[in-house]
């Protein structure tokens, strides 16, 4: 999802702006969850007209000031955000950027603001456009989501679920009321028997669902997705 502005003090070579986009995307990857495959960068050099104050919070800026806008998803957590500027930092380095002059600033949006062609919002949930996604259009049978085990006793059960595209879990009926808590970025597409709904959700969120709850729950991202769900068999005292 994220799209990103790099804006750079002093032009530089191709070879080097490249440098530079691969190093933030990696970084996206890494520390946020990004699908590899999301990239989206506008690469620009201002010269004289790029104006800062090279020692503002303590820092020594030079003329190889870069300044990265990243839009992006609401509901990061802070931790993550922090993670983020890190990792950022260190991949830069790694490509010759200093990291005094390196300037980070996200734009969190909803996610009805996105259209990636067509003229469709395609992180919109709504059963309109999820029908507009046919995961299998010949019938066939998906490949099953795949489910490991991490705990299991008399209060909860902790399941991961890792979910090839496509992937499905097939129709189930939840017996227990249920935290899920997404590993990866990704788009869930539900199928309750008979309408579909997509939800594009991004790493650390989560949600909670009542028992009793009947669906199929489908990777229905261009990548891999994986997410922890955690069955309530019963409250603390």
């Amino acid at each position: 999802m994220p799209f990103l502005r790099i804006s750079l003090k002093n032009d530089l070579a191709l070879q080097q702006k490249r440098a530079i986009s691969a190093a933030v995307h990696e970084a996206l990857v890494a520390s946020i969850g990004i699908p590899s495959d999301d990239i989206f960068h506008i690469i620009e050099a201002h010269g004289d007209n790029l104006i800062f104050n090279p020692h503002f919070m303590g820092m020594a800026r030079d003329e190889g000031l870069v300044m990265i806008e990243i839009h992006l998803a609401i509901g990061r957590t802070t931790e993550k955000k922090q993670l983020l500027y890190r990792t950022i930092a260190e991949r830069l380095a790694a490509v010759g950027v200093q990291p005094d002059n390196l300037f980070v600033h996200l734009v969190e949006t909803t996610r009805d603001n996105w259209s990636f062609g067509r003229g469709l919002a395609q992180y919109v949930q709504a059963p309109a456009q999820a029908a507009l996604v046919n995961t299998h259009p010949d019938n066939s049978h998906p490949p099953a989501a795949v489910p490991t085990v991490q705990l299991d006793d008399e209060m909860a059960r902790i399941t991961r679920w890792d979910f090839a595209p496509g992937a499905a879990t097939g129709q189930h009926k939840h017996q227990w009321p249920y935290f899920v808590v997404m590993l990866t970025e990704g788009t869930l597409q539900i199928h309750n028997g008979s309408t579909a709904t997509q939800t594009r959700l991004v790493a650390g969120q989560s949600y909670r669902r009542p028992a009793g709850v009947e669906h199929d729950v489908i990777n229905a991202s261009a990548q891999p997705l994986a997410f922890v769900e955690i069955e309530v068999k019963q409250a603390l005292a």
